[in-house]
């Protein structure tokens, strides 16, 4: 199937085909297609991105594609919160669109040559002014697809042998166990590489286009909490949702924006998740994260999805959902990559891939349309401060852009990091220089995060710190073994410390816990990048082989983690009296620590250190009492030193009364009267 390829003839068909084989090559110089002011009367209270619409509060364009192009359209300059869309006059299906919760949208997806195009803004109650409309496209050239590629299993019997193999530029996967990884391989050069490295390979699928047996049982259990089938969601679509979310549910979830945007000038949007969600309550707090990596579309469904599965389950009374909603709060940011996301889905819109595909066709997907396997986000090839997802993938592991995953501080510069702008593992040239890291990083920073999922595809398995082998056990190793159990028993997934996976440096948890102290692990799903809608689904709700009997699947670990959030052995907390009406802050300042950071060469250098802070608040309520749920003072990184936090506390009108320094331990628990002032 391909998307807008419903209509008859075979004009459109043809066009997508063009597309799928043009995603690599050199694109030519951008066209402006539209330029103007959207003004318009009146205001949409519906969703714009579905279809055309003609009704107040909606202003239309149309212009035409010459040739089969890019396309981005870019909403600037209003007020409160306007929505952009694009579609096909012909199918009036969506090309592309954006529904950010403020004015300024971006809209990124593919024309084909000839096809008529409606260019939609609304105009929502919260907007004001008369923002500038734009729309551009940037012809792509053809060329012929290469051959299909074939799964090399690569023999790694060393920590040695695995750090070689990651550094190599080869196409890894994240498919790995005792003593092997998976790799892609894109030829005969490939397969030379190893052979050149001395690490021995079996041939383990020659042709990755070959269909594979599934691994679904039959079907059992819940759907989606949404309702959600079929296909795969694009970036509007979880704006779209969130908006949506808050509005149905406006005393248990707010929508919030994250400070840095993008290269592209796109916004990272989130939601928080409570009983009273306004207030400042000081709950332990569970943080799910979706698409680091652009390629790996479910690890942003099942985010959402954790959303709609405690406010439905609230909203009918369930006593499980009810008792999270009361005792903790859950912060979801489903898209941390929005830039890389977006092409990578609206590449796969184009391929008729909406729906996924298994591994039997994801390596022929790899290599004929490269867009939709974008890994990084879209910082320029020269590493200059700039970025654009309209820059041309290269192909065989390669394309311009920092791997996120590798670009956080703890850690950074070391081993299981590429050091290379074009490798598909790129550090980046600093630790936190990319917006994406820096939003998480800020997310971590104000909120003290108990414990938290960072999803990605693929492997079935569930990793956690560190993702380098320090040959010291962690200070939480022990918990962090229990806890592996405890999901593993949902989910059937493997549980271990990142480094027997494989070494990687500059990852979300490694940081988190470092830092901030919070118990983070990576969630490996699945067999594919993006495997088929049913698939994703089976492993959600517990009806797949791998599952025990009796296993809830993810939905099941993931209430499995969130319950673990309010078990006393996950944080520590301080309780008692204080300023009436004011607030309680937990705050702290340091430095962080790098690798020895390596250069071109693999060669270690020096240390790197940057500074950090952390804090935490809390309303103290009219009765004058509060309960703030902490991470430890002592951070995991400089254990067993004893570090503290300082308390702030500040009356009903913001004055400072006083500060206080406070040791504590995880699981432990402080009265603290603070009524007179810190």
């Amino acid at each position: 199937m391909v998307r807008r390829g419903t209509h008859k003839g075979i004009g459109l068909l043809a066009g997508a085909v063009c597309v799928l084989a043009a995603i690599a090559p050199q694109a030519q110089a951008a066209e402006l297609l539209l330029s103007t002011d959207a003004g318009v009367a009146g205001t949409h209270r519906g969703v714009c991105t579905d279809r055309p619409l003609d009704e107040a509060g909606v202003i239309t364009e149309t212009v035409t594609a010459a040739s089969t192009s890019r396309l981005t359209a870019t909403l600037s300059g209003g007020s409160g919160d306007w929505d952009l869309a694009v579609f096909s006059a012909r199918s009036r299906e969506a090309v592309a669109g954006s529904a950010s919760s403020g004015p300024d949208e971006i809209a990124g997806g593919y024309a084909f040559s000839g096809e008529e195009l409606i260019v939609q803004a609304c105009r929502l109650p919260s907007a004001t002014g008369t923002p500038a409309l734009e729309v551009e496209v940037e012809p792509i050239d053809t060329a012929d697809p290469p051959p299909s590629p074939s799964l090399l299993r690569v023999q790694t019997p060393t920590p040695q042998a695995a750090e070689a193999l990651a550094a190599s530029g080869l196409d890894v996967t994240h498919s790995a166990g005792e003593g092997f990884v998976d790799v892609v391989s894109h030829g005969s050069a490939d397969e030379a590489a190893l052979t050149r490295l001395g690490l021995p390979f079996v041939t383990q699928v020659d042709d990755l286009t070959a269909p594979q047996p599934t691994t679904l049982r039959a079907a059992r259990g819940k759907g989606f909490p949404s309702g959600r089938s079929g296909t795969y969601r694009r970036l509007f679509d979880y704006s779209e949702e969130m908006k949506a979310l808050a509005a149905k549910y406006p005393d248990l979830v707010r929508v919030f924006t994250l400070p840095h945007q993008t290269w592209e000038g796109r916004t990272v949007e989130g939601i928080e998740i409570s009983a009273g969600v306004a207030a400042s309550s000081g709950k332990p707090t569970f943080l799910q994260l979706g698409l680091h990596h652009a390629r790996e579309w479910p690890s942003g469904e099942y985010s959402l999805e954790w959303a709609y599965e405690l406010l439905e389950g609230y909203a009918k009374g369930e006593q499980r959902a009810s008792r999270l909603l009361t005792r903790t709060r859950t912060i979801i940011v489903p898209v941390v990559n929005p830039d890389g996301f977006n092409t990578s889905r609206e590449a796969g819109e184009l391929a008729g891939a909406g729906g996924g595909r298994g591994i039997s066709s994801e390596g022929t997907a790899i290599v004929r349309n490269l867009d939709e396997y974008r890994r990084k986000n879209c910082r320029l090839a020269d590493d200059s401060a700039a970025g654009s997802c309209r820059q041309p993938p290269i192909g065989n592991g390669m394309e311009a852009g920092v791997d996120i995953n590798r670009n956080y501080g703890t850690y950074w510069g070391g081993p299981g990091a590429g050091v290379d702008p074009l490798e598909i593992d790129y550090r980046g040239p600093a630790p936190f220089s990319e917006p994406e890291t820096q939003n998480i990083r800020s997310l971590f920073s104000t909120n003290s995060i108990t414990a938290f999922v960072t999803n990605h595809p693929y492997s079935q398995a569930l990793l956690y710190p560190p993702g380098v082998d320090r040959r010291k056990p962690i200070p939480d190793r022990k918990l962090f073994d229990r806890l592996g159990k405890r999901l593993s028993r949902q989910n059937g997934y493997y549980s271990m410390p990142g480094y027997e996976f494989y070494e990687t440096t500059g990852t979300t948890e490694d940081w988190a816990y470092a830092s901030a102290g919070s118990l983070g692990l990576t969630f490996e799903i699945g067999n594919a990048f993006h495997p088929p809608f049913a698939e994703m689904l089976a492993e959600w709700n517990g009806s797949k082989r791998i599952v025990p009997r009796g296993g809830g699947g993810n939905r099941g670990a993931y209430y499995a983690m969130a319950e673990f959030v309010t078990k006393r052995e996950s944080h520590s907390v301080i309780r008692g009296a204080g300023p009436a009406g004011g607030t309680i802050t937990a705050s702290k300042s340091f430095e962080t620590a790098t690798s020895p950071v390596l250069d071109q060469r693999g060669a270690p250098g020096a240390v790197q250190r940057f500074p950090d802070s952390l804090s935490a608040t809390v309303g103290v309520g009219v009765n004058g009492r509060y309960v703030l749920n902490l991470n430890p003072s002592t951070r995991p990184a400089v254990a067993p030193k004893r570090e503290r936090w300082t308390l702030t506390c500040r009356g009903a009108t913001g004055e400072v009364t006083g500060t206080h320094s406070l040791f504590i331990k995880r699981g432990k628990v402080k009265q603290l009267d603070l009524s007179s002032g810190c």
